[in-house]
């Protein structure tokens, strides 16, 4: 298996183990069929079998033939933690944290990244929006995780997807149930596709104030649900590793 392609299995299974510790998949459930994998992730199925055999030697998943991949336990916070303390962190400074990683990733994107993959890219985005009302919440943490971890790859910037990859698990202790059942997700969608389409396009700048757009909806949308300032709040978070990366991202923003 190619380069490219290890990258994508440890991109799906980073994925599954947070979705198991937000409660997105739970315990004795199933999760979705290999070709819904292939097709949320935009990989092939040869990815995602590697994927879910990785996860069956961590025990964390076992295959029943003819019925499905069901999750066999719970992931705990040491088993997804990353080095470093533990703080507290608001929720504001969190989503900051996330702008910052986006706004250093779309130049990179424009530079880095081939016409296919962003194309394909679009082609994903778009039809996950335009499928948004009939997908399941499985479905809907898989496209929204792999979303920002997709666009941190096309960067072709180990840090910055190092940086995707942590926040995604700072973040995993929120009960995903709470986010995707707000009504207001739809609007970001549609600002994700124009995004993407900035970024099809070579226009950075574009992306950025989409970006910019996306990031008040998103505001707007965590106002709206009730609790979650609190539980964040209430959580403990491992950051050490965000913090001591900051002035790294910075610096790959202000160098483009």
């Amino acid at each position: 298996m190619d380069t490219e392609n290890l990258t994508s299995v440890g991109q799906v299974v980073e994925t599954i183990i947070l979705g198991i510790a937000n409660k997105t998949f739970e315990v004795g459930k199933r999760i979705p069929s290999q070709r819904q994998l292939s097709t949320l992730f935009g990989v092939s199925r040869t990815v995602i079998r590697e994927a879910i055999k990785t996860l069956e030697g961590k025990d964390i998943l076992v295959s029943v033939e003819g019925s499905g991949t069901y999750v066999k336990q719970d992931i705990h916070r040491a088993d997804r933690s990353t080095e470093g303390h533990l703080e507290k962190f608001a929720l504001k400074d969190i989503m900051q944290f996330s702008k910052m990683i986006w706004n250093a990733s779309f130049p990179l994107i424009v530079q880095n990244a081939s016409d296919e993959e962003l194309a394909t890219f679009a082609k994903r985005t778009k039809d996950f929006a335009d499928n948004y009302a009939s997908a399941t919440i499985q479905e809907k943490f898989i496209y929204e995780s792999s979303f920002g971890m997709t666009l941190c790859k096309l960067t072709y910037n180990e840090l910055i997807y190092q940086l995707m990859t942590t926040f995604l698990k700072v973040t995993s202790d929120i009960d995903y149930r709470l986010i995707a059942s707000n009504d207001n997700y739809c609007n970001i969608l549609e600002i994700d596709k124009k995004i993407v389409s900035a970024l099809v396009n070579r226009n950075a700048r574009r992306a950025q104030l989409w970006s910019e757009e996306r990031d008040l909806e998103i505001d707007r949308r965590i106002n709206a649900i009730d609790g979650i300032e609190s539980e964040l709040m209430n959580t403990e978070y491992t950051i050490s590793i965000m913090i001591r990366n900051t002035n790294g991202i910075s610096s790959v923003n202000n160098g483009i």
